[in-house]
């Protein structure tokens, strides 16, 4: 189960990073935080 996909408030790119770091921390290779927006590398 995603918890990510269970938060129905919207999540600041911070706290998305946050969380798929805290799941798994190769989730988030390939992804940037470009002017506080995630953008896929």
């Amino acid at each position: 189960m995603n918890p990510i996909h269970q938060n129905r408030r919207a999540l600041s790119a911070t706290e998305i990073v946050s969380q798929l770091t805290q799941l798994n921390g190769e989730s988030v290779q390939g992804w940037k935080l470009i002017d506080g927006a995630l953008e896929k590398a």
